[in-house]
């Protein structure tokens, strides 16, 4: 499985000093929240472009900021469980439209209703969060901070390449 590095956040978090990275003017940074729920599994959501390039694995419970291209406008979303999963099982995979900066997303596990889980906790939808919206989540929820390995969930991806091609290619 991918590994990161977890990274203790203040106790009163900011976004404007949370979201610093050294980028490119061809690079834009994506802050991405999965916080943890009674619904929450243990797979991370795997963020990826619609190439197969690795951009993040994202826990239950974890914050992370993305380096993306400057004019990335889909990602592709889906569970570690799906990578992992045997070739021919039938996929599940989201394309999720990039929002302008400073815009994130915010990560939620599947439910039916407010009382009842599906996909017993392993998968999570993504959508857009506003600065406010994402600040205000930050403030009011235990999370940890994930610094993306992005050689090494490459690596895992192209293990796992046959499933991976299979995701990317169904629903183009």
């Amino acid at each position: 499985m991918v590994s990161h590095a977890v990274v203790p956040h203040p106790e009163d978090p900011r976004l404007a000093e949370l979201a610093r990275i050294e980028s490119r003017p061809d690079r834009r940074a994506l802050l991405v929240v999965y916080p943890r729920d009674a619904c929450s599994g243990s797979a991370s959501t795997v963020l990826m472009d619609e190439d197969g390039h690795f951009l993040g694995a994202i826990a239950p419970g974890t914050a992370a900021l993305l380096d993306l291209p400057a004019d990335a406008r889909r990602i592709v979303s889906t569970s570690a469980v799906e990578i992992t999963a045997p070739p021919g099982t039938p996929p599940y995979r989201d394309h999720v439209h990039v929002p302008p900066s400073p815009d994130g997303l915010v990560l939620r596990s599947h439910r039916v209703s407010a009382r009842q889980c599906t996909r017993t906790g392993q998968y999570a939808e993504a959508s857009r969060a506003s600065k406010q919206e994402l600040e205000s989540m930050l403030s009011e929820t235990e999370v940890h901070w994930l610094e993306p390995h992005v050689l090494s969930g490459q690596a895992w991806l192209d293990q796992n390449g046959p499933r991976v091609r299979e995701l990317l290619a169904s629903g183009r």
